[in-house]
């Protein structure tokens, strides 16, 4: 039992204490906050009260959500288990569209790597055929260049 500030006042006078606990409000509905005097009025005020039953029922609800701790990753659904989950997951419809969608981006950067390889390729032969032809131009030039000086000094 708590004792109030005046409480500890009158406990000097042993024969008001009794008189005193009578008239303090002690018990407190935790719901409501209402005040009774004795513990018996507060279990049957908790028990029958509409308004502390329907906070109750509000209180268990909250408690109950707050307790299914297993949530889908895809679609965010709450369950209570987690053998509930791994059921949920078989029809879970963002599943199998997150599912498809991985699926998708993985053909597609596989195909885009494998167009890479073949451009990179291409672009490796066409440098080489370029520095070939290159090659055959500056020596054609180098060639004729001779031959020009060739037909200069010779006069």
């Amino acid at each position: 039992m708590i004792f109030s500030s005046i409480c500890l006042i009158h406990q000097c006078f042993k024969n008001k204490l009794k008189t005193h606990l009578f008239t303090v409000n002690m018990y407190e509905c935790k719901y409501c906050h209402h005040e009774f005097k004795n513990e018996t009025f507060l279990k049957t005020h908790i028990k029958k009260a509409k308004y502390c039953i329907k906070i109750q029922e509000q209180l268990n609800k909250e408690n109950m959500n707050l307790s299914k701790s297993f949530i889908c990753e895809f679609c965010k659904k709450q369950l209570s288990q987690n053998s509930n989950l791994k059921v949920h997951y078989k029809t879970c419809k963002q599943k199998q569209i997150c599912e498809l969608k991985k699926t998708i981006e993985k053909e597609y950067e596989e195909k885009i790597e494998e167009m890479k390889l073949l451009f990179e390729k291409e672009i490796n032969e066409l440098k080489n055929v370029h520095k070939k032809e290159t090659d055959a131009l500056k020596k054609e030039s180098t060639n004729k260049m001779m031959l020009i000086e060739a037909l200069i000094f010779k006069q």
